[in-house]
């Protein structure tokens, strides 16, 4: 039994005022001069740190004091080592596996401070930093998950999520821009599921989280019918054959109906992967969302799609 709740409605403008760059293009961080010169242990702790460097945030620098681990997603084939400066020789990499089989590596540096320099392989890509405190948890699009560290950081992977509790932070690589968009208490958003990078909060339940969505347009299932109808009509006219006069059923007017949006639906996420509906989220939650869509990768699987909407 669901209880209704009230929304408040939310303008274009403000839903457009809420959309936040996660960090300026114009601000351009310049290379380190010199290495980080504190440890990752001891009574002056200094952690990993994380800086995105370009206009389009495309490159990463990772800073590893002494003693400190940082956690590599394994074989990731969007990104690549640039160059690494300090004793390479002194970090000691092992595997690891989170629930759900996503395989990482865990750097422990046992010397001096090291500094990495990654980039992302597809164009158009940025790196985006997130830092995750004790009372907030996060989802994260697994595929976007690129490295982590905090000695308090927990995560548990899914088949195409990763759970992220505890404090750190953690990196993520998507295609075009992230945008980060807060909804407030009692705010509600639709979004695009391939867009969805992270959310804070709970996943989203209920018969709201799936809402039907079309854009009204000629595909080419409307221009065959349209064709097909003008030839039939053509040739009735041209040949003087009257129209059979076909009375049929408004129950099996309906069923048809829904039968061909159906196939309709089906043939168009068949052929351009496009999804036919939106996900909900409600505040108060934090988004982080690509403006570069891949039709092909989906936040959720169809097993829990079709939870969703029942």
């Amino acid at each position: 039994m669901f209880r209704p709740t009230q929304h408040r409605q939310i303008s274009l403008k403000s839903i457009l005022a809420s959309f936040k760059r996660i960090r300026n293009i114009e601000e351009v961080n310049e290379p380190l001069k010199e290495l980080p010169r504190s440890t990752g242990s001891g009574a002056f702790v200094e952690p990993v740190d994380f800086e995105v460097l370009g206009k389009t945030s495309s490159m990463l620098n990772i800073k590893l004091p002494k003693s400190s681990i940082l956690n590599l997603r394994y074989s990731n084939a969007n990104q690549s080592v640039v160059a690494l400066n300090g004793k390479v020789s002194s970090l000691v990499v092992e595997l690891g596996k989170l629930e759900g089989g996503l395989i990482f590596q865990r750097c422990f540096n046992t010397s001096g401070p090291l500094s990495i320099l990654m980039a992302n392989k597809l164009q158009n890509s940025n790196f985006t930093v997130v830092n995750v405190s004790k009372d907030t948890n996060w989802t994260v699009k697994r595929d976007s998950l690129v490295a982590w560290t905090g000695n308090y950081i927990d995560l548990t992977g899914e088949s195409k999520l990763v759970k992220v509790a505890g404090s750190g932070k953690f990196v993520l690589s998507s295609p075009g821009q992230t945008l980060k968009l807060t909804l407030e208490d009692a705010e509600t958003v639709s979004v695009n599921p391939s867009s969805v990078v992270a959310f804070t909060g709970n996943t989203p339940t209920g018969p709201k989280s799936i809402v039907d969505f079309a854009v009204p347009g000629i595909s080419w299932l409307t221009r065959v019918s349209d064709s097909w109808a003008s030839l039939t009509s053509y040739v009735y006219e041209k040949f003087q054959i009257e129209k059979p006069q076909i009375k049929i059923h408004p129950w099996i007017s309906s069923v048809f109906s829904q039968t061909a949006g159906f196939v309709k639906r089906a043939v168009n996420r068949l052929v351009t992967g496009n999804p036919d509906y939106m996900i909900e989220f409600s505040g108060p939650r934090t988004l982080l969302i690509s403006n570069g869509i891949h039709f092909k990768d989906k936040i959720m699987t169809e097993e829990q799609i079709e939870k969703l909407k029942k």
